[in-house]
């Protein structure tokens, strides 16, 4: 009955997938010949030699535990997960660049994805320390269900206005709905000479 072809009398070959039909095939042959069942069977080596097995060892018991975390750190995830995500990717050409009015400006490409079932309004925001603003048309996109889009932005700095330093800024993406908790937050660093 083996599908691989073992004889199981030569003992565990590594050629075994633990199908199990050599098992059930001797326990009907030895039911037809009126043997004990069992003759091949899984089993502990406590019952082979006649002594009590314990179901609750300190092993399972410790799976047992390392299971019911793993469960409830995946259920934390699932409720926590937020279906918006945004990536932000500086200009690789430019470090920064000088405008004709001498402002100081960074390029970034912001990648956000959608990864709801339904369409959602977004709006995108910029924090920043004082004196650095961003350079967009319109804050406000929609994107459908499982939408990906590629967003370039600008920030722009006025070192006539206030020192403007290399810092670190932060784009929010939120969900202009009422009542949506969506909103992701992704840091870069603006550079300035």
């Amino acid at each position: 009955v083996c599908p691989t072809g073992i004889d199981i009398r030569d003992g565990l070959q590594y050629e075994c997938i633990t199908c199990a039909a050599c098992v059930d095939a001797c326990d009907q042959v030895m039911a037809r010949i009126g043997r004990p069942r069992g003759l091949i069977d899984y089993t502990t080596e406590n019952t082979l030699n006649g002594r009590r097995s314990r179901v609750l060892r300190p092993r399972l018991i410790g799976y047992g535990l390392v299971m019911v975390l793993m469960m409830g750190w995946f259920a934390a995830g699932l409720v926590q997960r937020v279906p918006l995500q945004v990536d932000v990717l500086r200009d690789r050409n430019q470090l920064y660049r000088l405008t004709a009015d001498g402002r100081i400006e960074n390029s970034y490409r912001l990648e956000i994805l959608n990864k709801d079932q339904q369409s959602h309004d977004y709006r995108l925001s910029l924090e920043a320390p004082a004196g650095l603003t961003l350079v967009q048309g319109n804050p406000t996109f929609t994107l459908a269900g499982g939408e990906h889009r590629s967003l370039p932005v600008t920030v722009s700095g006025d070192p006539y206005a206030g020192e403007v330093h290399s810092a670190t800024v932060r784009f929010r993406v939120r969900s202009s709905e009422p009542r949506s908790t969506m909103e992701t937050t992704h840091e870069a660093r603006f550079i300035a000479p």
